[in-house]
């Protein structure tokens, strides 16, 4: 199981993205890809970099870990797992993929990083919603 705890589930409508350096063989690539309005700003240069501001086609983190984990290489062990398949889970989804009370108590713990002795008694899946993202 790869576990992220994320600050939001969703991410802006917008994005920055850099290009090529300027005077490189792709500038000319991709400035006529944004200079005809594919973009919400720019291009322009930013240091030695073309930069335009451009929607974002993926907003959801479960959507953009799927495509990650399909796309990238994420080293050995864990494509053949994604070969195998896999599930992105959130939120309290996490905590039930796991039979083990065990993992369970211990995802609390570690969502909620406040030593035992520390806590106030409040049931493991009690408590604030964290936006926790899993791949299986």
């Amino acid at each position: 199981m790869l576990l992220f705890e994320l600050e939001q589930l969703t991410l802006p409508p917008l994005e920055k993205h850099e290009g090529p350096p300027v005077h490189s063989d792709h500038d000319e690539r991709f400035l006529s890809k944004y200079a005809g309005g594919a973009c919400v700003a720019g291009p322009y240069v930013e240091g030695d970099r073309w930069v335009v501001i451009r929607p974002r086609t993926i907003r959801s983190a479960p959507e953009a870990l799927e495509k990650l984990l399909r796309t990238y290489n994420v080293g050995g062990h864990i494509a053949e797992g994604v070969k195998r398949g896999f599930a992105v889970l959130v939120g309290r989804e996490v905590a039930r993929a796991s039979g083990s009370g065990d993992f369970r108590l211990h995802l609390y713990e570690w969502l909620v990083r406040r030593p035992r002795w520390l806590q106030r008694e409040q049931a493991p899946g009690g408590g604030s919603e964290h936006a926790a993202v899993a791949a299986v």
